[in-house]
C-alpha cells in the first residue's frame, strides 16, 4: 500500500512542479558576445517595480470549470468529475503548504490543488449492487493480490488491484500528514490516511520525508519527483543529480524549440576546450511560467574537429561544486548552496515574475585546477559576465541589462 501513498503524493507534487515550471524548455533569447552591463536598479522602471502578473491556482481552476461547463452544455456531461476527494492537510504538511501559499501571494495553493483530485470511486456502490459484488469478500482478495505483485516487483499490476480495491470500498475522504521518525526526530515521514464510506480507514506510509535540518521536502534515496525536490526554506524547486533530463544531453535545438512554450528567459553559453573535451557551461535566468528562476549546467563531449551543438550532460567524474543565487534588485529570491552537481537550478514561485533583464544571477564554481579555471574566466568575460578567480574558485555575476 505504500505505493498508493507514493503515487498520490507524486501526483500532488507533479501538479505543483508542472504548474510551476510549465514545460521542459523555455524561450531563450539569442546569446551574444556583448557585455551584460553593470548592476543597475532603475526604480522608476515599472517592470522592475511591479513585475508581471501570472496564472494563479484560483484562475486555473476557474478555467477548468469553464471547460467543464462547455462540455456539459454541448454534450450533456462533464469532462472532469465534479465530485472530488476531500483531502485534509494536517500538521507540518499544512504548515509548509500554507506558508507557500502566503509567500506566493495565493499563486500556488497546494491545498486547493490537493482537493482537485476527482473521486474515481464515485458510484461504485451502484456498480457493485448491479453486479452483485460482495465487497467484504472481494476487497481483501484484491489487497492480497496487490501485495503479491508488489513482492514480485510488479508495481503496475499491484497498483491495479489496489486501486480496484479502493474503488470497491469507496473513498470518503483522505488526510495528509507527517510524523517524526523515531530514530531521527529531525526527519518527518509523510503518510496518508484513507477513510472509506464503510467507516474503516487505513494509514499508508510513503518514501516522502521532510528534513527539518535542510528544510527539504523530498523522496528518500535522491529519487525526486520528475527529477525535482522542494526546498521549503525559500520554497524553491531544484533538481536532483540523476534527474531524467541528464540522459538527453543538451543542444541549441532545445533553446530554439523553447519559443513554443510559456517560458521567457535569457541565456549565456560559454564554450571552451580543455583536457581533450569540448565544454559548454550554460546559464539561464528569467521567467519559468509562474516562477522566477535561474540555472547553470555543465555539458561536455570528446573534442571534435567538426563543431556541433550536441553535448552530453557532465558525467559524475566531471561534476563540479557549484552554487547559485538569484536576485531582483537587492532582494535575494533564492540561494542554492555549494554542491557537487552538473545542473544547479532554482525555480521560486512568487506573487510576481520579472523579465530576465530585471534579475541578477550569481554563482560560484570550483574547478579541478587553476588552468581550467583561468580558461573559463577568459571565455566567460567574452560573454559579458563579471568574473573573479581565486585559485580554482571562480565567482561570476550576470547582472541586469539595459
Amino acid at each position: 500500500m505504500r505505493k498508493i501513498t507514493e503515487k498520490v503524493l507524486a501526483v500532488l507534487l507533479i501538479l505543483t512542479i508542472v504548474f510551476t515550471t510549465g514545460a521542459t524548455f523555455g524561450y531563450a533569447k539569442t546569446d551574444a558576445d556583448v557585455p551584460s552591463g553593470e548592476i543597475i536598479y532603475d526604480e522608476t522602471d515599472p517592470g522592475y517595480n511591479e513585475g508581471k502578473d501570472h496564472l494563479t491556482t484560483a484562475q486555473f481552476f476557474a478555467f477548468v470549470d469553464k471547460i467543464n461547463a462547455m462540455f456539459r452544455n454541448v454534450f450533456g456531461f462533464n469532462i472532469i468529475n465534479e465530485n472530488k476527494i476531500k483531502i485534509e492537510v494536517n500538521g507540518v504538511m499544512n504548515d509548509i503548504f500554507t506558508e507557500w501559499t502566503i509567500k506566493s501571494g495565493g499563486t500556488l495553493d497546494i491545498i486547493k490543488i490537493a482537493n482537485c483530485l476527482p473521486n474515481f470511486t464515485d458510484g461504485s456502490d451502484k456498480v457493485c449492487e448491479l453486479l452483485n459484488i460482495n465487497v467484504d469478500v472481494l476487497a481483501p482478495m484484491f489487497k492480497e493480490k496487490a501485495n503479491e505483485f508488489y513482492a514480485q516487483g510488479k508495481t503496475l499490476q499491484g497498483l491495479f488491484f489496489d486501486f480496484a480495491r479502493m474503488y470497491l470500498l469507496q473513498i470518503d475522504h483522505m488526510s495528509l500528514d507527517a510524523d517524526q521518525n523515531k530514530k531521527d526526530p529531525t526527519i518527518y515521514n509523510v503518510f496518508i490516511v484513507i477513510y472509506y464510506k464503510n467507516g474503516k480507514s487505513e494509514k499508508i506510509k510513503s518514501d516522502f520525508i521532510y528534513d527539518t535540518n535542510t528544510h527539504e521536502l523530498k523522496r528518500k534515496n535522491e529519487r525526486g519527483v520528475l527529477g525535482f525536490n522542494i526546498d521549503a526554506d525559500d520554497y524553491t524547486i531544484y533538481a536532483i543529480k540523476n534527474t531524467w533530463q541528464r540522459y538527453f544531453g543538451f543542444c541549441i535545438t532545445y533553446d530554439i524549440l523553447a519559443n513554443l512554450t510559456v517560458y521567457d528567459y535569457d541565456t549565456k553559453r560559454i564554450y571552451l576546450t580543455y583536457g581533450g573535451k569540448d565544454w559548454l557551461f550554460q546559464i539561464w535566468k528569467g521567467i519559468y511560467f509562474i516562477a522566477n528562476g535561474a540555472e547553470i549546467g555543465i555539458y561536455n563531449r570528446p573534442e571534435q574537429q567538426i563543431k556541433t551543438t550536441v553535448f552530453q550532460c557532465a558525467p559524475d567524474e566531471d561534476m563540479m561544486v557549484m552554487s547559485l543565487e538569484l536576485y531582483q534588485g537587492n532582494r535575494r529570491i533564492f540561494y542554492r548552496e555549494p554542491q557537487l552537481h552538473w545542473w544547479v537550478i532554482g525555480f521560486s514561485i512568487e506573487e510576481k515574475v520579472y523579465d530576465a533583464k530585471y534579475l541578477t544571477a550569481k554563482g560560484t564554481i570550483e574547478f579541478p585546477n587553476e588552468e581550467f579555471a583561468e580558461l573559463f574566466v577568459s571565455s566567460a568575460k567574452k560573454k559579458g559576465l563579471e568574473v573573479s578567480c581565486d585559485g580554482v574558485n571562480v565567482a561570476w555575476t550576470w547582472a541586469q541589462t539595459n
